[in-house]
């Protein structure tokens, strides 16, 4: 690993333009951190057409939801040649309560996402809307459970269909 001193501010300003893994999320802003409890890091997919509507007019609905649940939201840059955007809610846990700050804000980013403005008026979801999460592959088996068991009782108590792509379809997001 090279020194950091010896670092060139090219190489030093390209590695900040890299989308930071949860450990340097959780590195990056520890005095903003208020507990040592566990971070819980969201990642969910949004349209480009539909990231308008989650930020609100300069930020104001972002700002309004960080806010109001104490998470941080970020939209990533969309990658060249695709049509969506990342949103990243963290938080702390909350261990032991049944929701914390970045499930609150993940929930009112989703219902920006499918319930904004359209030409005539607001829109709802529809029985065919999509919805892209993205998980870390070591979270995956507990999501699915013991023989898809987690994942049937999803299904049955929300009537969604939900489907696990294993990284055969890569995607750069």
């Amino acid at each position: 690993m090279m020194d950091p001193a010896l670092e060139s501010p090219r190489d030093a300003e390209q590695s900040r333009k890299r989308p930071l893994s949860p450990s340097q999320i959780d590195q990056e802003h520890p005095a903003k951190r208020q507990s040592d409890a566990p971070l819980v890091i969201l990642r969910v997919v949004c349209p480009h057409d539909k990231s308008g509507p989650v930020i609100g007019k300069g930020g104001e609905v972002i700002r309004a939801i960080r806010d109001s649940t104490g998470a941080r939201i970020k939209l990533e840059e969309m990658p060249r040649g695709m049509h969506e955007r990342v949103v990243i809610v963290t938080s702390a846990d909350r261990p032991g309560e049944p929701s914390c700050p970045a499930q609150e804000a993940l929930a009112r980013v989703i219902s920006r996402i499918f319930e904004s403005d359209g030409p005539e008026g607001p829109t709802v979801p529809t029985e065919n809307t999509e919805m892209k999460m993205l998980v870390d592959k070591a979270y995956v088996g507990l999501i699915v459970g013991k023989g898809g068991d987690n994942i049937s009782k999803v299904r049955a108590n929300s009537g969604a269909k939900v489907s696990v792509l294993n990284g055969v379809n890569k995607s750069p997001l």
